[in-house]
């Protein structure tokens, strides 16, 4: 019998991540910097994610896009059945989901689609899989639809293809679970690396990143570094191979990289500048940055939007603080130095924004174009940045909040068993916050109607230290004055902003 996994790790669970780079209102935003027309992200939208993983993004993004056709497929059944299951307790209707490959699904009876999104998996497939792509987006994206491609890139990992090659190898060639046989695959090459191996002593990258290893959860390094399928790719040949589907490559949605002076120095913009072949350009600028991750958007016909209009329709955009004013740094760290965060638009913008979501009109003071230009280029380094979201217009924040709270009910309770779900739904921006697991106990208490959401949580996690310990594992009890502190400092500075996101109730004054 033909294994359905095609060397893909399927016993291990995969985290269940939320994207926000896969919402149609951050890859709206990310085209119009660029002055190109994305489809509408608050209407009738048609979307598809291929590779939904456990299917948290796919679920974030039919809840607050109600009008939307949201279809999904994970190869892998329990991936696919855990994505529907969230859905179906949700009650949210609008998202199909299916366990097919990529063949399989592009026989179904399909609409075509206005967005196709696809993260991690184009690195992670073997080529006949990467053309299987490549002819579903051309069969199904309609003329003006985007794709969202995000891949492992060369030249960034070429110092660490070795080493991957040796876990892997390491590891089919160990016996046990495939925890063990990660284990011992660590183990034996750091043992190479410790006998004085030239490779780790020509490579500093490659040391540093076997200790990074080390470090990580074993459900990411399982997928990271142990399927025995992995290609990192130049964008020159994704590239190509998009256009094959008539596709253009429209923008990063690493928002970081529309500023260039943030990345690049002056004589590199200049050199760059000079190379007429867009894919070439891109992959020279990725050799300037050694660049392992791309995030590329690509569009089937490109329109360029006449001045005016780009204008017009960033102005009507809608923002939102995610991190409280207080908690933001005074700069942020570019590989060409740092960008104030605390003085100039950046500095202005969060300040416009603390009150509440704002449209970019209502954060600009005149109607000069050079503010204007100033404001949108700190917006794109805020968004990137993760200080700051794109929201969806507010006319629609009724219609979209009561599919949202079902679904922040069923994370929240979800939230007592374990830490899978890291984010809660949000009308306001379309797409979802991440907030840390303690923070969803206290509202999961609030949700029953408790005072001490502090002494619940406090419960929850003493039950689980508590199982642990029986295991025999180590465990570092919770301190009860600790949690009461972090649910007063949730009070004050989480909170406000929750609320602004529609997630919950501003409290009464």
């Amino acid at each position: 019998m033909d294994d359905w996994t095609e060397g893909y790790i399927a016993d291990v669970d995969y985290p269940q991540g939320y994207y926000r780079e896969l919402t149609p209102p951050f890859l709206a935003f990310a085209l119009l910097a660029k002055g190109i027309r994305p489809p509408n992200p608050s209407g009738k939208l048609r979307y598809c994610e291929l590779g939904a993983g456990h299917g948290f993004t796919c679920n974030v993004v039919a809840a607050t896009h109600p009008e939307a056709e949201v279809w999904a497929t994970d190869f892998n059944p329990s991936f696919a059945a855990n994505a529907r299951r969230l859905a179906e307790s949700a009650g949210t209707p609008n998202l199909k989901v299916f366990d097919s490959s990529f063949e399989e699904f592009a026989a179904l009876d399909l609409p075509s689609f206005d967005v196709i999104v696809l993260h991690g998996i184009y690195s992670w497939v073997m080529a006949e899989h990467r053309k299987s792509i490549v002819d579903f987006i051309r069969d199904r994206l309609a003329f003006g639809g985007i794709v969202y491609l995000s891949y492992n890139c060369l030249p960034g990992w070429a110092p660490i293809l070795p080493l991957r090659r040796l876990l892997n190898e390491m590891a089919q060639r160990a016996t046990g679970t495939t925890d063990e046989r990660i284990e011992k695959a660590l183990t034996e090459v750091e043992g190479l690396a410790a006998l004085g191996a030239a490779y780790f002593d020509a490579n500093a990258s490659a040391r540093a990143q076997l200790g990074a290893i080390r470090q990580m959860t074993r459900e990411y390094v399982a997928h990271e570094y142990f399927n025995r399928i992995w290609t990192p790719l130049y964008h020159l040949d994704v590239a190509r191979q998009m256009h094959q589907a008539k596709l253009t490559f429209a923008a990063s949605a690493d928002l970081a990289h529309h500023v260039e002076r943030l990345c690049l120095t002056e004589e590199q913009q200049k050199r760059i500048a000079g190379i007429d072949d867009l894919a070439f350009r891109e992959t020279v600028r990725d050799v300037f940055l050694n660049q392992q991750f791309r995030k590329d958007i690509f569009v089937r016909g490109p329109e360029r939007l006449p001045v005016s209009e780009r204008r017009e329709l960033l102005l009507a955009t809608r923002f939102a603080l995610v991190v409280p004013c207080n908690l933001i740094e005074a700069s942020a760290e570019y590989p060409q130095g740092r960008y104030s965060l605390d003085s100039g638009p950046a500095a202005e913008v969060l300040g416009g924004l603390a009150a509440g979501p704002r449209t970019l009109t209502e954060l600009i003071s005149s109607a000069d174009a050079a503010e204007f230009e100033r404001k949108v280029e700190a917006l794109v380094i805020l968004v990137g940045a993760g200080r700051v979201e794109v929201a969806l217009p507010a006319a629609g924040d009724a219609a979209r909040a009561e599919r949202a709270k079902r679904l922040n009910q069923v994370i929240l309770e979800r939230a007592r068993h374990g830490d899978q779900l890291q984010a809660l739904v949000s009308p306001v921006l379309g797409g979802a916050v991440r907030i840390d697991r303690l923070h969803r106990l206290f509202l999961l208490g609030e949700a029953q109607g408790l005072s001490d959401t502090a002494s619940f949580a406090y419960a929850i996690l003493m039950e689980e230290a508590a199982a642990k310990k029986a295991q025999g594992k180590p465990v570092r009890p919770p301190s009860p004055l600790g949690i009461l502190m972090l649910a007063q400092k949730f009070e004050q500075e989480q909170r406000p902003l929750l609320a602004q996101h529609g997630i919950v109730e501003p409290i009464s004054a």
